[in-house]
C-alpha cells in the first residue's frame, strides 16, 4: 500500500462540488460511507481472477452530514492499495509501477478540478 502526501489533506470542501469533481474522474462511493465519513474510489486494475488496484481518498464530514446540503468535509488521507474481493486490503503489499503512475496522472487532475497545486509525494506503507 502507499500512502499519498498531497496539499489536499487537511483542506476542507463542499461535499456535493467535491463529490462531482471525483466522480467526474471515475471515482465512486458506493458503500464506504456514514454520515460523517466517506471514501471514494477509483479502480487502477480491476480483475474476476486477481487482485485489484485502487486509489482512495478518505473524507470526514467537518459540518453537517454526508449527503446533506451545506455538508463540509475535510479530505484525510489518500492511498493507493491493492484488494481482493472477499479478500480485502493488502496493507503489506506493493503496488505495481504503472498502477502507481496511472494514480498520480488521475491526482494531477483531481488537483486541477478543486484548485489546489500538485505536490504529491508517496510512502510505501
Amino acid at each position: 500500500m502507499i500512502e499519498v502526501h498531497s496539499p489536499l489533506i487537511g483542506k476542507v470542501f463542499d461535499f456535493e462540488s467535491f463529490q462531482d469533481a471525483l466522480e467526474e474522474l471515475g471515482f465512486s462511493k458506493n458503500e464506504t460511507y456514514t454520515y460523517t465519513y466517506a471514501a471514494f474510489d477509483l479502480p487502477l486494475f480491476k480483475s474476476k481472477i486477481e487482485e485489484d488496484y485502487y486509489l482512495r481518498i478518505f473524507v470526514d464530514a467537518v459540518e453537517g452530514m454526508i449527503e446533506k446540503p451545506d455538508c463540509k468535509v475535510q479530505v484525510n488521507e489518500i492511498q493507493i492499495f491493492k484488494a481482493k474481493y472477499h479478500r480485502g486490503i493488502f496493507h503489506e503489499d506493493e503496488v505495481p509501477k504503472p498502477y502507481v503512475k496511472k494514480a498520480e496522472e488521475i491526482l494531477q487532475k483531481v488537483h486541477e478540478r478543486l484548485n489546489v497545486p500538485a505536490e504529491l509525494t508517496m510512502t510505501e506503507k
